[in-house]
């Protein structure tokens, strides 16, 4: 598993992976029909990836440290 291994816990591919699911969840909570516990449950989701991913980004050095991988940064900004 990506997260569990130091070497790959902050890597690029590891922060994109977690990008496209934080922006797979947010499509998802786009739909007006998820309502009740199943829209509370995608929200948390959603929460939880955007946590993760700020807190890879920070551990990284912040978006400068991504630097080396301009798509990469320029997908985080939007």
């Amino acid at each position: 598993m990506l997260l569990t291994d130091p070497s790959k816990n902050i890597d690029d591919t590891t922060i994109a992976t977690v990008l496209i699911l934080l922006a797979l969840e947010e499509a998802d909570l786009a739909d007006p029909r998820r309502k009740g516990d199943d829209r509370k449950c995608s929200v948390s989701v959603s929460n939880a990836h955007l946590s993760g991913l700020r807190t890879m980004i920070v551990q990284r050095g912040g978006l400068v440290a991504l630097s080396g991988n301009r798509c990469l940064q320029v997908f985080i900004l939007m």
